[in-house]
């Protein structure tokens, strides 16, 4: 697998970007080299097992791809005599709160959170001319945090 994976990656590297170099194919090359139990293709149920065991089911799901990209290009060129990680990669079910693209509910504010806002709004003599009630602004802010992209990797930070 690693002198195959290496052949594949020279291969593909002129239609590669230096970024998907960098990261995806060097990213599979150290796992081909160091961590998955076996190096060769005739172990690849073995080899789909440990990925599934080790990996997030997004990353298992790219990497068993790519193995499979690599020894279709390899049946082709006449290396291997098939692709034995084909159709492993769908078999893995990516559960939706998982996916990265998909729109997540956002509920901001703990109960104690809020409160402690309609107390800061109440208190601050600067709102308090301004906001008509402590309740109108809070669901003002609520209303525009929930606008807010979310990507699952921000935080909100409210300080009063």
């Amino acid at each position: 697998m690693t002198e195959l994976w290496e052949r594949y990656t020279e291969f593909k590297r002129p239609s590669l970007s230096p970024n998907t170099l960098a990261r995806e194919f060097a990213t599979a090359r150290r796992c081909i080299n160091l961590y998955i139990p076996s190096t060769s293709v005739d172990d690849a149920i073995a080899i789909r097992d440990w990925i599934i065991a080790n990996k997030p089911a997004d990353a298992a799901k790219r990497f068993l791809t790519q193995l499979s990209a690599c020894c279709t290009w390899a049946k082709k060129s006449d290396m291997l005599p098939d692709d034995p990680f084909e159709g492993m990669a769908l078999e893995i079910k990516i559960p939706k709160n998982v996916t990265h693209n998909e729109e997540r509910e956002i509920d901001p504010f703990t109960a104690e959170e809020r409160d402690s806002i309609l107390q800061a709004f109440e208190n601050n003599r600067y709102t308090a001319t301004t906001c008509h009630s402590s309740r109108f602004c809070l669901e003002q802010a609520v209303d525009r945090v929930k606008r807010l992209p979310f990507n699952g990797n921000t935080s909100v930070a409210i300080s009063a």
